[in-house]
């Protein structure tokens, strides 16, 4: 047994010296994700400002019945981008493909008094949702709102005449309409919607870190190219062993690569003039899904390694793989504002899931609980890869 841990030490000094001596695997490792952090950051910061999302889906409930509430819907129901579907009666949250939920309660002709400063309905948002969209909901919401108050107050006071309420809601201001918006786990108002480097930071993230592919696959090509391989197997290293030293020292430079882009994040983001990240100091609560989401990128990045033959195709496949994944993964464009069909692709993708358990924690102030389905997709994906490399890499112990 003692001669095996040797063995096992042994090789993952290798694999380290290894990694050493490829400075352009580390390049690829840490600037890359890097410079994308920097750039998209700083780009998408008015990018999602003025960004229009096509037609989504929001969750309606109402318990008003009444003209007003009646009202409201149906002149949202005339957005071009809009589409409101009733939420179940049994259910009180709302999830994807939904962007957000309005709650309208009883007595709303009552809250459009003038003198009412209580919120006129509520509004719940995913804050995974681009930032554009949500604020683009909320305006068209308020607008509508501000009629239904001139028409309220019109009918009350004057006997509705069209000029009076005309004047009414040109001046209203926006901000005289109180609607509660509500981010799941917090109580963030409108006026602190999430930022693009909150949204974008942890796409990028999990996007980085599947690119360990390029170092892991130079690391194997050059142990087969060079008979490392064969000598081991001689040595009655079993090819297990051979990956298994592998794992600890890759996984421990994913997450390295991901507490330096969070780190990138919160303190050099903001030196440039972008919004800093903000993770509540919920560091530690990242710690499972990144790891599990280093599990499922060191699976991929072995499988790809030992089917490749030459770097020139491990190259090629693992950035085409890792840019199909990142695309369906909602990387590039959150998977919440694609067509149906991509969004159920999506489901597909590990790095769909990973960014999903990241923006629970995040973005959502989810607990760690509600990221476990995502880390046990992500450590199934990574073992079940594993394996599979471990049955075709025994064949170069043959």
């Amino acid at each position: 047994m003692s001669a095996r841990f040797a063995l096992l030490r042994a090789l993952m000094h290798k694999e380290i010296r290894g990694l050493i001596r490829d400075p352009q695997g580390l390049l690829v490792l840490f600037l890359m994700p890097t410079i994308f952090i920097l750039v998209m950051s700083l780009a998408l910061r008015d990018v999602m400002g003025t960004h229009q999302a096509s037609q989504q889906q929001v969750l309606w409930s109402d318990a008003d019945g009444g003209y007003f509430a009646l009202e409201l819907r149906h002149r949202l129901e005339r957005s071009d981008h809009l589409r409101i579907v009733d939420a179940p009666a049994d259910e009180a949250g709302f999830a994807p493909p939904y962007f957000g939920r309005v709650d309208v309660a009883a007595g709303l002709a009552e809250r459009l008094a003038p003198d009412n400063r209580e919120p006129l309905v509520q509004v719940r948002l995913d804050p995974a949702f681009p930032v554009a969209g949500s604020s683009l909901f909320i305006t068209e919401l308020k607008g509508v709102l501000i009629g239904l108050r001139a028409e309220y107050i019109t009918e009350d006071l004057f006997g509705a005449p069209e000029a009076e309420a005309a004047l009414i809601r040109e001046s209203t201001r926006p901000e005289a309409v109180p609607v509660q918006v509500v981010y799941p786990g917090s109580e963030l108002r409108s006026e602190t919607l999430p930022d693009a480097t909150q949204q974008s930071v942890p796409a990028w993230i999990v996007f980085a870190m599947f690119f360990v592919v390029f170092p892991l696959s130079t690391s194997l090509l050059g142990e087969r190219r060079e008979g490392t391989l064969q000598r081991l197997a001689l040595l009655n290293a079993s090819h297990q062993s051979v990956l298994l030293a592998k794992l600890p020292v890759y996984l421990t430079v994913t997450v390295i690569q991901a507490l330096l882009m969070l780190a990138m994040g919160v303190w050099i983001v903001p030196l440039l003039g972008g919004e800093a990240l903000q993770l509540g100091g919920r560091w530690l609560a990242l710690l499972p899904i990144t790891i599990a989401t280093g599990a499922a990128a060191m699976g991929v990045a072995l499988l790809i390694a030992v089917l490749a033959r030459t770097s020139a195709q491990a190259t090629t496949v693992g950035g085409a793989v890792n840019l199909v994944l990142g695309a369906l993964g909602g990387v590039m464009v959150p998977t919440i504002v694609m067509p149906p069909e991509l969004q159920l692709a999506g489901l597909l993708s590990p790095m769909s899931w990973a960014l999903d358990g990241y923006w629970d924690i995040i973005l959502r102030h989810a607990p760690v609980s509600d990221t476990l389905p995502e880390c046990l997709a992500l450590l199934v994906l990574g073992t079940v890869t594993f394996l599979i490399a471990t049955w075709r890499l025994r064949q170069d112990f043959a």
